[in-house]
């Protein structure tokens, strides 16, 4: 189920445009219009030195299109309301998953 969510994600974040909505997208025409489709699991999750965004890097482990490569993929993502003060519709959290 976790790589399901991580996959979905990883959908809505590749796409070239990204606006909140209440539209159901359709997840066939996310996959041809996305850059990369990948199932992985986040492997880093640094905020900024001002807390309003931090890079997650995500360890891909199987590829669904663009091939084999790259290994990993990093995005820089606005921070949590918690940080910035701010909360929008478009908020969401990528949550590194602690082994043991």
């Amino acid at each position: 189920m976790k790589k399901r969510i991580l996959t979905i994600l990883s959908i809505l974040i590749s796409t070239l445009t990204f606006a909140c909505d209440c539209v159901v997208y359709n997840p066939i025409l996310e996959f041809y219009s996305s850059e990369y489709v990948f199932e992985g699991e986040i492997i880093s999750k640094i905020y900024a030195k001002d807390s309003l965004t931090y890079k997650v890097t995500f360890d891909i482990s199987k590829h669904y299109k663009n091939g084999d490569f790259p290994k990993t993929l990093e995005f820089d993502v606005r921070a949590e309301e918690e940080y910035t003060g701010q909360w929008t519709s478009c908020d969401w959290s990528a949550k590194k998953i602690k082994n043991g």
